[in-house]
């Protein structure tokens, strides 16, 4: 991402809050299903923000400290420690260069945060990278491509021109990046991309 990127959301965090309510817990848990957790599994949050997910992600694993919560922003990831600590471990990084060791985790999950990784291509071979072979990538949102693309336009400035890509294009970036059997799901109030990371001899 950009360094105004960064600036964008390190200024957001201060002020930023996370809608609630029944029907906003209703689609988190449905995305969660989507993305088939299990207990055990380690579980990367990109774009964790301030932790909207993270006790969703807990209830799903089951366990201390499988979650990494990684977010661009210093702000946000303090925001999110300050009121999930004992959640899961804290990380601030770049999705395009993720600090953090190959292989390492089972799902990773980027909720409401792809459309602002400025090279989506690299960034999803990063997101590869960390999977271990036969783990998961979810890329999720609780609205469709259409209205999550309209908000950006709406707010202009820096993330103007963020969005989902078009169903084609999305296919074509996660199979490049290595992900096989991928699925989009799209609905009113959800979107969910799907791509599991393949043997490299698999390619």
């Amino acid at each position: 991402m950009s360094g105004d990127h960064r600036q964008f959301f390190e200024s957001a965090a201060l002020h930023w809050k996370d809608v609630a309510g029944e029907k906003k817990a209703s689609i988190l848990k449905r995305i969660i299903q989507a993305a088939h957790i299990e207990i055990g599994d380690r579980i990367l949050d990109i774009g964790s923000g301030t932790g909207i997910l993270l006790p969703t992600l807990r209830e799903a694993v089951g366990e201390k400290q499988r979650i990494v919560a990684l977010d661009l922003a210093f702000n946000m990831v303090r925001r999110a420690s300050r009121r999930f600590g004992h959640l899961c471990n804290y990380v601030q990084g770049d999705a395009h260069l993720l600090p953090l060791k190959g292989s390492s985790f089972d799902k990773v999950i980027c909720f409401s945060s792809f459309p602002h990784f400025t090279d989506k291509a690299r960034a999803l071979i990063e997101i590869s990278r960390c999977l271990k072979t036969g783990g998961t990538l979810i890329i999720a949102h609780s609205a469709g491509r259409d209205a999550i693309n309209t908000m950006h336009r709406e707010i202009a400035g820096v993330v103007k021109s963020d969005s989902l890509p078009e169903e084609k294009r999305m296919l074509v970036l996660m199979t490049k990046a290595g992900f096989a059997h991928v699925s989009i799901l799209e609905g009113k109030d959800i979107y969910v991309a799907l791509g599991v990371k393949c043997d490299a001899k698999d390619q």
